[in-house]
């Protein structure tokens, strides 16, 4: 609810910029919540934040080829004679479905996995990767259209998939593309130095290529103006000597061990009390204990008291109790509790309200300090976002916004790119779990 519309982003306006931050201002939220979907995004990369410790986005700008289905009319001139025999044109309409083509240019913002993010590990999150590549899955399909799409290479492009349907028919498998499975393709960004100079200076390229068979597809400079990577990591719980946060699993990792070893000790407590055990009196006849045993069986024997059941107690308490104990020192590590999540808490004492209202101010310190890490994050997002607008300029950008009169109608502007800032100053206006219903309670 704090990210949605993007509220939060704010452009400082200064005299003599008051109109054209507001242009900027109100443009940004649009893009944040119509074009990038960011809050969708968000709620995905939030849930690597919580557990790993770390998320990450990578923007891209890139144009997209969309086609629709269009009825169009259709005029048709045959040559026909009067009733005097003159010649004439006789016109007939009809109408025929047609295939409409056109181009769309847009910033794309995507959430990448933590297990596809590969960077170099001698940096922290003070200094710039020296490299960083992410790997994503290809359809054969895709990979074949991306040779006149995005000009990949295509000698190599047709070794690689000429590879795959070899491998397919000898493995009796069907040859077609569609039956493909998937390629690993990865993409790197790093510095390197292009010219055969050593005194030239690295440049900033991008490399694409399939990982199996390690043929290159693509390669070129880096597309976009500005200097920083275009990858945004957000952390929780920053380190200094690492750009990795610290989430949720590594901070329970011990707690984790300590109830796994607790719950096998239950679980063996449990087998032992249920699994009855018996005792026999030396040199008594016990061959009926060779019988099967089921509920309701009848065992024929000579003394009643030559087998009885061995008593072993029940299953401790003490156990149980303990695992709970570590439960809680688990909610007071992490913030995250069985009230936060809107789940009953299995204690046996229940706390007063006062101490539930008092848990969960607790909890929502947890969600204050990632919301905080995103809002920063975004401002990274958006100057980027800015920078590749006005670098590639769409035409005819057209943004919606609330009509001021009319709360539930939308008015459409279209977008003067010169008049966007081209650095602008954002604030973000961000207020805690707390603060914000004081605001409303205001």
């Amino acid at each position: 609810r704090r990210f949605r519309g993007a509220h939060y982003l704010k452009v400082r306006a200064y005299k003599h910029t008051k109109k054209r931050a507001l242009t900027t201002q109100k443009y940004l939220r649009y893009l944040f919540d119509k074009k990038l979907h960011f809050t969708d995004l968000l709620m995905t990369t939030a849930r690597d934040v919580i557990k790993f410790g770390t998320g990450v986005y990578i923007l891209t700008y890139e144009t997209i080829e969309k086609t629709r289905k269009v009825v169009v009319p259709k005029t048709d001139t045959k040559a026909v004679q009067d009733f005097t025999g003159q010649p004439l044109e006789e016109e007939t309409q009809t109408f025929v479905v047609e295939e409409d083509t056109w181009y769309e240019e847009r910033p794309k913002l995507e959430w990448v996995s933590l297990f596809d993010y590969y960077r170099a590990e001698d940096t922290n999150r003070f200094n710039t990767p020296t490299w960083e590549a992410r790997r994503i899955y290809m359809s054969a399909n895709d990979l074949s259209s991306r040779v006149r799409k995005e000009d990949y290479h295509e000698n190599n492009t047709r070794e690689i998939l000429q590879q795959a349907t070899e491998k397919a028919s000898s493995e009796g498998n069907k040859k077609s593309l569609e039956n493909l499975p998937e390629r690993e393709i990865i993409q790197w960004w790093g510095w390197i130095r292009v010219d055969e100079d050593v005194l030239a200076a690295p440049e900033r390229v991008v490399i694409t290529y399939d990982k199996e068979t390690g043929k290159f597809l693509k390669a070129m400079r880096f597309p976009y103006f500005f200097e920083e990577s275009n990858f945004t990591v957000i952390n929780f719980e920053r380190r200094s000597n690492d750009w990795r946060g610290r989430g949720v699993c590594e901070k329970l990792e011990h707690l984790n061990d300590e109830l796994d070893k607790l719950h096998n000790i239950m679980i063996d407590s449990a087998a032992l009390v249920a699994s009855k055990s018996f005792k026999k009196k030396r040199g008594a006849d016990t061959d009926f204990l060779l019988e099967d045993f089921y509920p309701g069986v009848v065992w024929t024997v000579s003394r009643m008291d030559d087998v009885e059941v061995m008593e072993l107690g029940e299953t401790p308490v003490s156990v149980h109790r303990e695992m709970q104990e570590l439960e809680r020192l688990g909610e007071k590590q992490t913030g995250i509790g069985s009230m936060q999540m809107g789940q009953e808490s299995g204690e046996i004492s229940q706390p007063t309200a006062s101490g539930q209202l008092a848990t969960l101010q607790e909890g929502n310190v947890l969600s204050d300090e990632i919301a905080k890490e995103f809002t920063e994050g975004s401002v990274n997002i958006a100057r980027q976002t800015l920078s590749m607008i006005k670098q590639f300029r769409p035409e005819e950008e057209i943004m919606e916004v609330e009509d001021p009169d009319n709360v539930d109608s939308i008015l459409t502007e279209t977008v003067d790119i010169e008049e966007l800032i081209e650095n602008p100053e954002l604030i973000i206006v961000d207020r805690s779990v707390l603060e914000e219903q004081e605001f409303k309670n205001r």
